[in-house]
């Protein structure tokens, strides 16, 4: 080596160790200020809009509803509702005055983000044209600065204050939805930056969030949002971006939460502010905004590599899971749309809203992403199978709110709601169904669902095609052809699905009836060892173009049983085939379904469908029919061949009753009733809440006890301590000479029995009370037996004296 050479060399060498100490010392400056930019998810979703699910396939023809029906009927609700005009109000494009609930806004986001992702699968110029027109509306509607929430600027009800431009921002924290409603604008603004490359809604999402981030921090307004989800949308701009600040906007927000900073009076737990998040180990209260909290706490958790979040989700979902997750895979058990107590799910009075489901689905898919453990898609599965299509009717423009796992005399969908949240969020979740079906690790393929389509996906820079060839739901059968664009080695973990050998991946769910598992698994035709391990079995090989997996899962009719702990089941049994949850509805079972008993060795088969309910699979098989023989509560069987139909697809073919849950104990079933003087009276009261019904008087319906939540009730709730009555108008006039009454009386609730009462009949124009041969019963958890003197009336009338501090009700009144 010549002179000439070295000082080049030397200049080199120099320059290459400066950059790796401006290197080192930048890392380092990275950790000192908190970013940790290199973490995320171990596990990436596959991009959406890269998943296909073949034509006729179960998903596509749910994709397409949505695309052709749900996403236009949505818009046109909104426009009609006035959603859309509180924009063009807020921008001085028309005049006039708010429309409608305070977190409308939210709605127009949500379904703008559902356009996108159609936008993203399949170009529409005539929808790319109309959410133009709708941004530019948003866009008027934005203040200056930043701030666009229209409830606040546009003018109310003349008889109310008129709220201008900036009046009482971020005041009302708890209840207002600001900062609710434009985290749903920053995830539709990121969807259609993505589905379009276009920044106009992005930049004003950009425009809210710098504000949001000026006005609140540290050093800031200190104040969690009433409703979780700007912390979703801060993410995603991040990840756009990546500007920091919004990543640690959205952590800030999480952590102030259970903390009252600045001496603020904490909101509690159906909030989720009664303890800071790496401190809550119970899943409580409101459940839509707690599952959008812990989706947050999963991304926050990703992106920092903070322990203490994921261990703190790790405690909730164990609690979830374990105690507190319906069959169906909905969450919200009727306690103010929120969790109730451990093992406390009431299948009348479920809550389970559509829109809980799919925080619920979004939770766990994250789990997934943090750990790569199948139990997370198990629960998934199970939700988007039965508890969230429940909430969309097969036309898709009909939806529920809550999703209820038994109906004494049926239900309807209806085509929007006051309070809207579900409809556009169905429009924006049917879409990306997709992006659930795979995971990429390192080197590594998750294949998670099972429906026939293709998708392309990127592994360590090359690209594969994994087409997936099968009938799932209805068949096991999956065939997948794996076809990288040359011969690579990596690892195809296929997802063995909770539900072959037992319903769920908790205890909190059983299947009564064991049967032998053989699950095979074969490459290019030769079996492989079938063991999973975290749920999934690995398959790692140099793949090449034709290679192909077959998997047969075995798909059965099982019976699944609860924990005991959980009273709404006791007695009674659930029938379950692959991921399907089945349910008994009147339509296919002469209109009565509560009175049916499963025996102990029913055996079932199933029926293909095709011309039923856009094509199920239906479950027969021969069970029990219960009927009362007369008045004194003797009870006969007959033979009565069931007919089971999916869950989701109940409430199709009008109203009519409806059972998840059957009974397994003549105890739980309801027998049939018969005729008698209470069942062809009409009743009236002196109060009677709206859900309270009078039908529960005379339905003939026994309860397990005074707690009973299944039975239907009449209440005279919310009176306490006042005399109430409730009556009978018998058909005509009649001899009676006794009575039974059987008490609602709650564990914990606002029901106890009556500090006193008594039996009055109208003799003409009077009232007069009965001479009766015994004392007026009080007793809980039995009928309350009163005989007395036959009178002739044609009204009788229980007047009864509440306690000073608790409402009462009645959940059956017999007259002999």
């Amino acid at each position: 080596m010549t002179m000439k050479h070295v000082k080049p060399i030397c200049v080199l060498l120099i320059a290459f160790i400066g950059v790796v100490i401006c290197v080192v010392q930048a890392a380092e400056g990275n950790r000192a200020s908190g970013e940790e930019s290199s973490h995320d998810y171990t596990i990436q979703p596959a991009p959406f809009a890269d998943v296909r699910f073949a034509e006729g396939s179960f998903w596509e023809k749910r994709q397409e509803t949505n695309r052709l029906v749900t996403v236009p009927h949505d818009f046109e609700q909104a426009e009609e509702t006035g959603r859309i005009r509180n924009f063009a109000k807020a921008g001085a494009l028309m005049e006039g005055r708010y429309e409608g609930l305070r977190f409308n806004d939210s709605d127009v986001y949500k379904i703008v983000e559902g356009a996108a992702y159609v936008l993203a699968q399949q170009p529409d110029p005539e929808l790319d044209q109309y959410l133009d027109d709708l941004i530019a509306k948003f866009a008027a509607a934005q203040i200056e600065d930043g701030y666009l929430y229209t409830v606040m600027t546009v003018p109310h009800d003349p008889e109310k204050p008129v709220r201008g431009v900036g009046y009482d921002r971020w005041v009302h924290g708890r209840e207002s939805h600001e900062l609710y409603c434009v985290g749903h604008m920053y995830e539709a603004a990121s969807a259609h930056f993505e589905a379009t490359g276009k920044r106009s809604l992005l930049d004003i999402a950009l425009k809210s969030a710098d504000l949001v981030a000026r006005e609140f921090g540290p050093d800031a307004r200190r104040m969690p949002p009433g409703h979780q989800e700007i912390e979703l949308g801060l993410v995603r701009l991040y990840r756009i971006t990546g500007e920091r600040k919004y990543l640690e906007l959205a952590r800030f927000f999480l952590e102030e939460r259970g903390r009252s900073n600045d001496g603020r009076e904490l909101w509690g737990s159906y909030f989720q502010d009664h303890a800071p998040v790496t401190e809550q180990d119970e899943a409580m209260g409101h459940a839509v905004r707690a599952g959008y909290m812990y989706a947050a706490m999963a991304d926050v958790a990703a992106l920092t590599g903070d322990q203490a979040y994921r261990d703190a989700l790790d405690r909730l979902w164990e609690n979830v899971a374990e105690k507190k997750l319906y069959l169906t895979g909905g969450v919200g058990g009727g306690s103010g749309e929120g969790f109730s107590a451990e093992y406390i799910l009431p299948n009348l009075r479920a809550y389970n809203e559509t829109c809980s489901s799919i925080a619920n689905v979004m939770w766990n898919h994250r789990m997934f992403l943090l750990n790569g453990d199948a139990k997370y898609i198990d629960i998934l599965e199970r939700t988007i199978y039965n508890s969230f299509l429940s909430g969309i009717g097969m036309s898709g423009d009909v939806f529920f709110y809550p999703n209820r796992l038994a109906s004494h005399t049926g239900a309807e969908r209806s085509p929007w709601f006051p309070c809207a949240c579900c409809p556009p969020n169905v429009a924006r979740f049917i879409p990306r169904i997709g992006e659930f079906q795979y995971g990429i690790g390192e080197n590594t393929v998750f294949v998670n669902l099972y429906s026939a389509g293709v998708a392309k996906l990127e592994l360590a820079g090359e690209s594969v095609k994994f087409a997936q060839d099968t009938n799932y739901p209805w068949n096991g059968r999956v065939r997948i052809g794996v076809d990288p664009e040359k011969p690579a080695r990596f690892t195809v973990k296929l997802r063995i699905p909770g539900w072959v050998r037992a319903p769920f991946p908790s205890t909190l769910y059983t299947y009564l009836d064991e049967q032998p598992v053989n699950v095979a698994v074969k490459v290019n035709g030769r079996a492989v060892q079938a063991d999973p391990v975290s749920g999934y079995v690995s398959l790692k090989r140099k793949w090449k173009a034709g290679d192909m997996i077959t998997l047969d899962l075995p798909m059965s009719v099982r019976t699944v049983i609860a924990d005991a702990r959980v009273e709404s089941t006791r007695g009674r049994v659930a029938l379950m085939r692959g991921p399907i949850v089945y349910c008994a509805e009147g339509p296919d079972n002469g209109d009565a379904v509560h009175n049916l008993l499963v025996p102990e060795n029913a055996k079932f088969g199933t029926e293909m469908r095709e011309d039923l309910l856009g094509g199920v699979m239906t479950i027969k098989g021969r069970v029990k029919a219960l009927a009362y023989t007369d008045g004194t509560g003797g009870i006969t069987s007959r033979a009565h061949d069931l007919v089971a139909i999916p869950y989701y697809a109940w409430a199709h073919r009008g109203k009519a009753p409806m059972r998840v849950w059957l009974a397994r104990e003549q105890a739980a079933a309801w027998p049939e009733a018969i005729d008698t003087l209470a069942s062809r009276s009409g009743a009236t009261a002196s109060h009677k809440p709206g859900w309270a019904t009078f039908s529960a008087l005379n339905d003939q319906i026994l309860p397990f006890d005074s707690n009973d939540q299944e039975v239907p009730r009449f209440s005279w709730y919310s009176h306490r301590g006042t005399t109430e009555w409730v009556q009978y108008k018998f058909p005509e006039a009649a001899q009676v000479s006794s009575v039974k009454v059987y008490w609602a009386a709650d564990t914990d609730g606002p029901f106890r029995v009556p500090k006193a009462w008594r039996l009055l009949y109208r003799d003409g124009g009077e009232w007069k009370e009965v001479s009766n041969r015994e004392a007026y019963g009080v007793k809980s958890g039995t009928m309350n037996h009163v005989d007395f003197e036959a009178v002739e009336t044609d009204v009788l009338r229980i007047e009864a004296t509440l306690q000073p501090k608790q409402s009462g009700g009645i959940l059956e009144w017999r007259v002999n």
